[in-house]
């Protein structure tokens, strides 16, 4: 029964520790929705924001009020979206993976930058 028992506790540590990173609100995914769903390939997303992009800028500005809170909700959902899309074989792999096209969208987004400014 013991051996039962710590492998329960450990199943449910994994579990939380799973939820926790889930629920982390993804910066890069808020700042920069577009790149970060094609990034992981959540091609329904990338959808949404180019309609989004598309919306009525008159009488209220609709695109930009949109896009905020979608962009908000992003952020609170990146995460786990895309936990579901990929297969990833643990919690690190994840982190991994995410840390690393995270970086390359920072970089991306430096280089794109710094051409305009030239």
């Amino acid at each position: 029964m013991d051996d039962e028992s710590t492998n329960n506790n450990s199943i449910n540590d994994n579990n939380q520790a799973i939820i926790k990173e889930l629920t982390k609100f993804n910066w890069i995914a808020f700042l920069f929705a577009f790149l970060w769903a094609i990034y992981n390939k959540l091609w329904k997303y990338v959808l949404i924001i180019l309609i989004i992009g598309f919306l009525p800028e008159k009488p209220i500005n609709l695109n930009m009020i949109t896009g905020i809170i979608f962009s908000i909700w992003f952020g609170m959902n990146a995460n786990r979206l895309a936990w579901e899309k990929g297969k990833y074989q643990n919690l690190e792999n994840f982190k991994q993976i995410q840390k690393k096209r995270n970086q390359n969208i920072a970089i991306l987004i430096l280089v794109i930058s710094f051409i305009v400014i030239i």
